[in-house]
């Protein structure tokens, strides 16, 4: 969290306050269990036509690299101060440098979530509103290939997308799923 409006010093005060609440909830029983499942119920939500086009919640979208970060830094940020970032891409950096994710996993998430970042943002201007679905016709496809720049037609957008999920996919399995992160959340501060 950080203030963005109102009075700076109270806002300080107010995190600092906070801070120590959110850096110790990974110290609550069954924490990475509920924050899993917490995952889960978010793409249980997604009207399932709508699922294979979701670039923010479903599968392999934003909230999988986002919800692995932030699993990662609260369950080892009780101990690693450095690991108390904020955005997504500083925070994989500072994973990475405590040894908590490999490189190669790192890059792949940040390559990624910039790119679904872009294809996020290009899907809102053209809509001029909060949309997170991929088109579902060649049109709408060839549009956002050429406002992104990431592909030069339709069905590279699509084999681009695709390929994203996937990736996005088995490392949030991997690195979320991850059966250490239980018994790292369960030892004593």
């Amino acid at each position: 969290a950080r203030p963005l409006a109102g009075d700076a010093d109270l806002g300080a005060a107010y995190i600092a306050a906070v801070q120590p609440k959110v850096w110790s909830s990974a110290a609550r029983e069954n924490f990475v269990d509920s924050v899993q499942r917490m995952r889960e119920r978010v793409t249980e939500y997604i009207d399932p036509a709508d699922a294979p086009y979701q670039v923010k919640l479903g599968e392999g979208g934003l909230r999988d690299i986002e919800f692995t970060v932030q699993l990662l830094q609260l369950v080892h940020g009780l101990t690693d101060e450095t690991l108390r970032t904020r955005g997504t891409l500083e925070s994989l950096d500072a994973l990475v440098a405590g040894g908590y994710i490999g490189r190669a996993e790192a890059t792949t998430f940040a390559d990624d979530y910039r790119r679904l970042r872009l294809i996020e943002h290009r899907l809102q201007l053209r809509e001029l509103s909060r949309t997170h679905l991929i088109p579902r016709d060649d049109d709408g496809r060839r549009v956002l290939a050429r406002a992104t720049g990431l592909a030069d037609s339709a069905a590279g957008i699509w084999t681009l997308w695709e390929s994203i999920r996937r990736e996005v996919r088995d490392i949030h399995t991997r690195l979320f799923y991850r059966p250490l992160l239980s018994a790292v959340a369960a030892l004593p501060e």
